[in-house]
């Protein structure tokens, strides 16, 4: 507790404890198949441990009539 935080009488100021964060990560997209031919798709980036966290929800999707991916169900975070 004697490292002092705010510099007074033009002390310099001192180092962050932690690194900085990198906020140009990128986005990752990940997709899978199961069996019955439907697709899971969701969106990754990673946070300040380099550890990969979801972003926003996962959509299941089918095959259309045009070969185009249709959106069938929303899945919640996991962590909800």
């Amino acid at each position: 507790m004697t490292e002092q935080r705010i510099p007074q009488g033009g002390l310099p100021r001192p180092r962050p404890k932690l690194a900085p964060i990198n906020a140009a990560t990128t986005t990752t997209k990940h997709e899978e198949r199961d069996l019955l031919g439907r697709y899971r798709i969701w969106y990754t980036k990673e946070d300040r441990y380099l550890r990969p966290m979801q972003i926003g929800p996962a959509g299941i999707y089918v095959v259309g009539n045009f070969c185009d991916l249709v959106l069938v169900e929303t899945e919640r975070n996991p962590w909800y």
